[in-house]
């Protein structure tokens, strides 16, 4: 969620910038170092070992804290097993993001006719440049 408003103002720069790409392409970048420092603190800061049972998480998905063994730590896991999720939600979304723009990248190179042949025969011919040179 605080993605997704974060890349609509991002939009709503690239509006108010006339459109430069190079400016759009700096605010991504200053978004997610951000973000990424954002993540950080809150790892740091609110999030403690965890417990070798996978019972806070259990809990979460349950809604069932009482009787799974946490004891006094029964007051404060709600609170940091909701960071954990909004941390590892933030990791997910950015591996989705980074995973596309890779895809939409990698696409337009395979549509080249016979691109695996010229691949397989540099490829070929690296490893042996290699091989001569040894």
């Amino acid at each position: 969620m605080i993605r997704v408003l974060i890349f609509l103002l991002m939009y709503l720069q690239w509006f108010l910038e006339l459109w430069d790409a190079s400016h759009a392409v700096l605010g991504l970048i200053a978004v997610i170092a951000i973000q990424r420092a954002l993540h950080k603190i809150l790892i740091s800061v609110f999030l403690s070992r965890e417990f070798k049972h996978d019972e806070t998480n259990r809990a979460w998905w349950t809604g069932k804290w009482y009787g799974r063994g946490l004891g006094s730590h029964v007051v404060s896991q709600p609170a940091r097993e909701f960071v954990v999720k909004i941390v590892e939600l933030g990791l997910w979304s950015s591996d989705f993001l980074l995973g596309h723009v890779l895809l939409f990248m990698l696409t337009p190179p395979l549509l080249i006719p016979y691109g695996d042949r010229l691949h397989a025969t540099s490829v070929s011919l690296m490893l042996i440049e290699v091989h001569n040179s040894h």
